[in-house]
Formats: C-alpha cells, structure tokens, sequence
C-alpha cells in the first residue's frame, strides 16, 4: 500500500483547485465526480455514484467518496482519516484532486480545466 503524495493541507501546492472546490457551486462535486472517475475509469457508475453521495450526503457523502478512493489507489488510512471531510472540505478534496492527476495524468498540478471529457 501507498502514503498519499501530498498532505492534507497542501492545497497551496494547486490554488487554482482549492478556489475551485471552495468558490464555484458545486465546485467540490465537479471535483470527486471526476476523481472517481479517473481513479476507475473501468467502473462506468463510479463517477455518478461519487456525484450522488456528495449531493444527497454532503461532508459525509465525501468522506465516502475519499474512503472509495482511497480503496481504487491503493493508499494506506482508514475511515477515521478520510472524515477530514467533514473539517476541512476543500484541503481535503485538492489533496483527492492531485493525488489521482499525480497518479493517472502524470501532474498533481493538472487542473479540471485541463481535462479532455473522457
């Protein structure tokens, strides 16, 4: 098993993706939708299933969505940890954000406008 890349609190590390999660409606949603799925991408409901249980379940729905995460990346933690939701939402959702760009794209510095729709 894998250590996360980046630590909780090194959102200043990608700003443009913590005032991203932070300050666009839904921004945070965008996010974990598109983390799972580039983190799955054989998993054709991952992406609406991380979408839903942010929607319906906020800060806990994303401590889900982390523990889910987590789980496809092989990263060492336990629930406990991944409910850094439910503190600090945005540090932890751009640390989500650069560990699988870092991981699947190659850059944690990547941004979500970057992207090609997959």
């Amino acid at each position: 098993m894998e250590e996360w890349s980046y630590e909780i609190c090194d959102c200043a590390k990608n700003p443009f993706m913590f005032v991203w999660s932070l300050c666009i409606p839904c921004g945070l949603h965008c996010m974990q939708t598109c983390n799972a799925k580039h983190a799955d991408p054989l998993n054709k409901h991952s992406a609406l299933r991380a979408y839903l249980c942010v929607l319906f379940f906020g800060c806990v729905g994303a401590s889900i969505n982390r523990n889910l995460l987590r789980k496809s990346l092989n990263i060492k933690g336990n629930l406990f940890h991944d409910f850094a939701h439910l503190i600090i939402p945005c540090c932890a959702v751009t640390q989500e954000w650069m560990q699988v760009m870092k991981v699947k794209k190659g850059s944690g510095e990547l941004l979500i406008t970057q992207l090609k729709v997959i």
